[in-house]
């Protein structure tokens, strides 16, 4: 899709990139080791980490539009993006050997 779009632009096509899903690596590579294979659970397996949780409240404040709480989502997304590399690091001898490379 994203090269379809670029042509249609006259941009460059983006260099071909591997996606690894971290669920997948986890429930296949990890082979039943976790009742659930959620970012909190296995930030815990690996003890590299605890998931932010913001509150209902903050959810809802967000909606409303109020600036902080819309601060409070994006430091959390943020977070996640942080520990969802750190764990994607820890999950990849368990990916590479599932897949079997």
């Amino acid at each position: 899709w994203l090269n379809g779009a670029s042509a249609r632009y006259n941009l460059s096509h983006l260099p071909k990139r591997l996606h690894i899903d971290t669920y997948s690596a986890a429930r296949y590579g990890l082979k039943g080791q976790l009742s659930s294979y959620s970012l909190e659970n296995l930030a815990d397996f690996f003890k590299i980490g605890v998931k932010d949780r913001p509150s209902k409240h903050d959810w809802r404040a967000a909606n409303i539009r109020d600036p902080e709480a819309i601060r409070r989502l994006r430091t959390r997304c943020e977070s996640d993006v942080q520990l969802t590399a750190v764990v994607l690091g820890k999950l990849k001898d368990h990916w590479l050997r599932w897949k079997g490379q």
